[in-house]
């Protein structure tokens, strides 16, 4: 009973696949039997939207935009040419105030200053005085020496004669003999008066030195005396105060510092490229001049300037070369300060009958769109400068050629485009970003046609 269920189940099975088999087989005829509709499939061709713009030369004055700071040219810090005692300073003298040249910004105490200049005055009074009674002696001595000349004449004429009258044995050995013992004292009393002359000279010889000496300590202790009193030296406006009255002052501690506004330069960089650019045009680098502008709120303060000085060295954070120009015409009451964040302008060489083009029609390297028979053909150029969202291009195309003045991602060489009608819908937003395109169909192994 068993073996017949087995053969039962065994039988269906077997008829199963045979039947499976035989659907299959169908299927493949039918597959083996399918023909090929008799025409050709469909391909499409996205055709896009472009605006276009005409080319026409131009002359242009190319600028270099920079941003730079302010900074002083003539800065001044006050010091303390002496030691002393701060006994008092300007009432209004706080960092930022205003002050002119020759205000009086501090005073140290003058007492041991004043002391100085009278007993200096004292040593010069009496070094003074010395002398004179020096010279008092040499006009005594030199009256002295005269009469010693005289007795050393009459000495040397009784000698003279004396010896005479030996000759002639009227005289005895004894009296030629005392006629030269009074000779050789009134040459030894001549030569005394001489000495004494010459040690008086040199006595004022070294007394002129001491009255030198004195007026110089003199002189020294009024240029402390005046010291004492400290005044600014040029018109500026103040900072950096580091004082305390009644406290000491020490020679060439920093007191204050003053600058002038009238001396204001900014300070900018350019980099490589522009530096050569500005370097070797006709106009040159040095005495260039510059626009600076201050945004003060919403006011914009305009100053002219003028390149002055260039840094001998490249800035190694961004390889950009350093630049000072000048301001001109500053007051002292102008409201420009130091650390100021300012643009700068500077004009380049003028540009004659070149295409200056908005950025999104040029490639990043200087290549454009020209349209021929609705499709895009790439033309290259040359960059020639950039600023703001403008190219000036060096292209080698003619006056009235029509170029693609938007491009995109999807635009490439030999791409089908459609030149925007402005009666119709924009295909950019607002943001110039495309948002639309028209689809074109093309049939296999056929021409464009619109779809």
């Amino acid at each position: 009973m068993r073996f017949t269920y087995r053969a039962i189940i065994g039988f269906i099975m077997f008829a199963l696949t045979i039947i499976g088999a035989v659907f299959t087989l169908g299927r493949i005829g039918e597959s083996m039997a399918y023909e090929r509709p008799d025409f050709e499939e469909q391909a499409f061709e996205r055709r896009w939207t472009v605006t276009t713009l005409v080319l026409e030369p131009t002359d242009v004055i190319p600028q270099i935009n920079r941003f730079g700071t302010i900074v002083p040219q003539d800065i001044t810090t006050i010091r303390s040419a002496v030691n002393g005692i701060m006994e008092s300073k300007k009432a209004s003298l706080e960092n930022g105030e205003f002050v002119s040249a020759g205000d009086v910004l501090f005073e140290l105490d003058p007492f041991p200053f004043e002391t100085a200049v009278a007993e200096a005055e004292i040593a010069l009074a009496a070094a003074v005085n010395q002398r004179e009674r020096l010279e008092i002696d040499l006009k005594n001595m030199t009256a002295q020496i005269r009469s010693a000349e005289l007795q050393q004449q009459i000495a040397s004429q009784n000698f003279a004669r004396q010896q005479n009258l030996q000759t002639q044995n009227v005289v005895s050995n004894s009296a030629v003999e005392v006629a030269q013992s009074n000779l050789s004292v009134a040459n030894a009393a001549l030569e005394a008066r001489h000495l004494a002359i010459e040690t008086v000279l040199n006595q004022l010889a070294a007394q002129d030195l001491s009255i030198a000496s004195a007026r110089l300590s003199l002189a020294t202790a009024k240029k402390a005396l005046d010291d004492a009193t400290i005044e600014a030296p040029h018109s500026g406006i103040i900072s950096d105060l580091n004082f305390s009255v009644d406290a000491p002052v020490g020679v060439s501690e920093p007191l204050v510092t003053i600058t002038d506004p009238t001396s204001y330069q900014v300070k900018f960089q350019l980099t490589d490229r522009q530096y050569a650019q500005l370097l070797n045009d006709s106009i040159g680098l040095i005495d260039r001049p510059v626009i600076v502008t201050w945004q003060l709120g919403e006011e914009a303060l305009t100053f002219d300037a003028s390149i002055r000085q260039i840094s001998p060295t490249l800035d190694q954070s961004n390889g950009g070369i350093e630049v000072l120009a000048k301001l001109k015409g500053l007051e002292l009451t102008t409201p420009l300060r130091q650390g100021a964040f300012v643009f700068v302008e500077i004009e380049e060489e003028p540009l004659s009958g070149i295409y200056q083009l908005p950025t999104k029609a040029v490639s990043e390297d200087g290549a454009i769109f020209v349209i021929e028979d609705d499709r895009l053909r790439e033309v290259s150029g040359d960059i020639l400068r950039r600023f703001d969202d403008q190219l000036i291009v060096d292209l080698p195309l003619a006056a009235g050629t029509e170029i693609v003045a938007n491009r995109y991602a999807q635009l490439a060489p030999d791409v089908p485009v459609t030149i925007f009608d402005p009666s119709e819908k924009s295909p950019f937003d607002e943001n110039q970003e495309l948002v639309d395109a028209e689809p074109i169909q093309k049939a296999a192994g056929g021409d464009n046609q619109d779809g």
